[in-house]
């Protein structure tokens, strides 16, 4: 497997493929793009080239949302940069976890265990996990194809709501799996929701 030169040392912490054939690489050291087989730092001239990235996410309409360790949450859209900070509605400078749902609402987890949703300047918080995950970051969120929202946290397990009831896996899935540092939500074309963690890979269950 060839590393491409730039990522040497670097920890990779997201990415993804535009509509327009980009790939988009999230690293500690900032964003980078690729276009036409070249690497590029993205934006040059901006902040957010020289941030500590933690979450990268495309949503229907081509603006390219991008996650920091400590400058908030920022949109790109074309060469423009927006910030999203306290003044739109976020708790926490630390964004960990992106998902847009079916109505085009932007979810975003932060370092703090809160869950915020909606549109920017009009953020509100999700009171489905009130104290839950007050102290375990939020890592990763995702909306599955029967409408159910699955929350993983980083310390406190992964939670599942669906039609205002909420189900907790804690400290696992069945019988041995241990998901209790959940770092990756996914489901797959045939339903089941993967779920990655600080120590494997679980195939969960709707």
């Amino acid at each position: 497997m060839d590393v491409a030169g730039q990522f040497a040392n670097t920890e990779v912490v997201g990415f993804c493929e535009s509509r327009s054939g980009d790939l988009w690489v999230g690293t500690r050291k900032g964003l980078f793009r690729q276009r036409e087989g070249k690497w590029v730092t993205f934006p040059p001239d901006n902040w957010l080239a020289r941030s500590e990235l933690r979450a990268i996410f495309e949503d229907r309409e081509g603006n390219l949302w991008v996650g920091t360790a400590a400058a908030g949450l920022a949109r790109l859209k074309r060469r423009l940069v927006t910030t999203v900070a306290e003044r739109e509605g976020l708790t926490d400078d630390a964004v960990l976890a992106l998902c847009e749902d079916r109505q085009g609402d932007l979810w975003a987890g932060l370092e703090d265990g809160r869950v915020l949703h909606g549109k920017p300047g009009h953020f509100r918080k999700f009171p489905g996990i009130p104290g839950f995950g007050a102290d375990a970051p939020i890592r990763c969120i995702l909306e599955s194809r029967d409408d159910a929202l699955w929350i993983g946290t980083f310390g406190n397990g992964l939670m599942r709501f669906k039609n205002g009831r909420r189900t907790d896996f804690i400290p696992s899935i069945g019988k041995r799996a241990r998901v209790d540092k959940v770092t990756a939500l996914l489901e797959d074309r045939r339903g089941p929701v993967w779920v990655g963690t600080f120590y494997a890979l679980y195939k969960g269950t709707a």
